[in-house]
């Protein structure tokens, strides 16, 4: 299939569809009626400016486009004759998470954009294909230099870009314009086991001392003792939801997100405390669809675009990354013998440990305001030392390993 911008392989299972401005519409033929039709469209617009301002220009463009979209990764592409980028996002569209996947290319006449679209559960199962043909197009017409607009040039990731040995847009700004906010129904661990005390009858015991906290969050029907539909509904996810929790812990304080997944929602609980104190106090709660479970954790967690890059060595021991973690930002632990330069930066800037949780698996990552984000295995036995293994982890990879963690976790 050639058109004005690119050459694109002939893709079984997917249906060509008309589309008034795009060069290219496919959608996946065999799709159940009511769900997500997944979808691939290829665009080009003129333009001469290089690829960092494409790529910026196309994350602006998301977020004003969809409503409560989150820039997830951008990460460089190489796979045609110009170095392109390969932009994951995702937005809420009703109950649903739709996830793009959109890779740019700066010719220096033409931008080339093709993106996919799919719903959040569609992805690991599409995303195969989606590289697939991302990887076998080939760009199509005239090639030039491409021309720096110092006017509206975006600004650039210095450190990045003299490590990659080329332009690489600022990135670490993008994750202030999708903050997490948390719920705002707050319910004390005495409320809690009132609900729960009221599972099997629907009502308050008589007396309950929680009485007029739940009946001021609207949890108890009017005047009544009898638990609201919501209540009701809070009260069955606790009971029998598939849970899993994410941490985040920064400067000795860690803050937790727990989550109860049944049917079609997923109830959300978050709380802060002090380290090893996460079940004193309170915490608030709020329901939210099950496709937008994943993509709420990872907002959470504070995961976003950044440039990552290989670090060495690739394991710390346990007593070395144990004193780093707890370290202030005035007392930082030597950097350990035979770094390179990527893991000197990511060790003297500001660490938050990130902890996912299911019955069946784990992920524990730590995370940087622009160095990066690094994996951390189970801890081995090396010589006789204990060691963790380490390794860089991008933020599109940590994504996939997120989602993949939660439909395990659902699968039982």
């Amino acid at each position: 299939m050639t058109f004005a911008s690119a050459t694109l392989p002939e893709l079984g299972g997917w249906e060509s569809r008309s589309n008034e401005g795009a060069e290219l519409v496919l959608a996946l033929t065999d799709t159940p009626t009511g769900a997500f039709r997944p979808n691939i469209v290829l665009t080009s617009t003129p333009s001469t400016a290089p690829i960092e301002a494409a790529s910026s220009v196309s994350i602006a463009a998301i977020l004003t486009d969809h409503p409560g979209a989150q820039i997830i990764a951008v990460d460089l592409w190489a796979e045609q004759a110009i170095d392109g980028r390969m932009i994951t996002a995702s937005y809420p569209a009703g109950d649903l998470q739709i996830v793009i996947l959109r890779w740019i290319w700066a010719t220096g006449l033409r931008h080339v954009h093709l993106t996919a679209s799919v719903a959040t559960h569609q992805l690991l199962a599409c995303q195969p294909t989606l590289s697939y043909i991302a990887t076998a197009l080939e760009l199509t017409g005239e090639m030039s230099a491409t021309q720096v607009n110092t006017g509206v040039a975006p600004k650039l990731d210095l450190t990045a870009s003299a490590a990659a040995g080329q332009p690489l847009e600022l990135l670490e700004r993008v994750p202030s314009f999708q903050p997490y906010t948390p719920p705002s129904l707050e319910i004390s661990v005495a409320a809690q086991g009132a609900l729960l005390a009221a599972r099997t009858t629907g009502a308050l015991a008589r007396r309950s001392p929680a009485q007029q906290e739940l009946r001021d969050s609207g949890l108890l029907e009017g005047h009544s003792r009898r638990l609201s539909p919501f209540a009701l509904q809070v009260v069955t996810h606790w009971d029998s939801g598939i849970q899993l929790e994410a941490s985040t812990t920064r400067s000795g304080i860690t803050r937790s997100l727990r989550s109860w997944t049944r049917g079609e929602s997923t109830l959300f609980a978050y709380s802060t405390a002090p380290q090893n104190e996460m079940d004193a106090g309170g915490f608030a709660i709020e329901m939210r669809p099950v496709g937008q479970t994943v993509d709420l954790i990872l907002r959470f967690l504070g995961v976003g675009p950044m440039w990552s890059r290989v670090m060495e060595p690739a394991r710390v021991s346990v007593s070395v990354l144990q004193e780093r973690l707890a370290a202030d930002a005035l007392t930082l632990p030597s950097t350990p013998a035979g770094t390179n330069d990527a893991f000197g930066r990511f060790w003297n800037q500001e660490w938050t440990e990130l902890r996912v949780r299911s019955v069946l698996s784990s992920m524990r990552a730590i995370n940087t305001p622009s160095a990066g984000l690094l994996n951390v295995g189970a801890p081995e036995s090396v010589s006789g030392d204990a060691v963790f293994p380490i390794t860089t982890m991008p933020s599109s990879a940590f994504y996939t390993h997120l989602l993949a963690l939660f439909e395990t976790a659902l699968r039982g």
